[in-house]
C-alpha cells in the first residue's frame, strides 16, 4: 500500500490542504532548518487535524515530553531518528560503522 506524507508543514493552509488530499502523515520539523516550527506553531497547526491522519516530528535530542506537547503521539505515531548525529557516532562505534559510506 502506498502511503502519502507531506513534510515541512509551517501555514495552516498547507495542511489544511494536505489533508483535504487525503494525505496518511503530516511531518514537522523541530530542529534547525529552514521549515522548522516551534512547538506553538505546530499545536495550532495541528488542531483541526483529524486522528487518523499520522504526524512525523522531526527532534533533534528533545526529550518525549517536548513532543508530545508539539502534538507528536509517541504510542502511536511514526519516530525518526532524534540524536544529533555527530554525538551519537562519537558514542557508539556500531552506528557509526553503519553510517560509513560502502563500496
Amino acid at each position: 500500500m502506498t502511503r502519502i506524507k507531506v513534510c515541512g508543514n509551517t501555514q495552516r493552509a498547507d495542511v489544511q490542504l494536505a489533508v483535504e488530499l487525503g494525505v496518511d502523515l503530516l511531518g514537522f520539523i523541530f530542529t534547525r532548518s529552514k521549515r522548522q516550527v516551534r512547538v506553538d506553531q505546530a499545536q495550532a497547526l495541528l488542531a483541526d487535524v483529524p486522528d487518523t491522519i499520522e504526524r512525523v516530528g522531526v527532534f533533534v535530542d528533545e526529550p518525549p515530553d517536548r513532543r508530545r506537547r508539539a502534538g507528536m503521539r509517541p504510542d502511536r505515531d511514526p519516530g525518526l531518528p532524534t540524536a544529533d548525529p555527530r554525538r551519537s557516532l562519537a558514542q557508539s562505534p556500531a552506528l557509526a560503522r553503519l553510517s560509513r559510506p560502502r563500496r
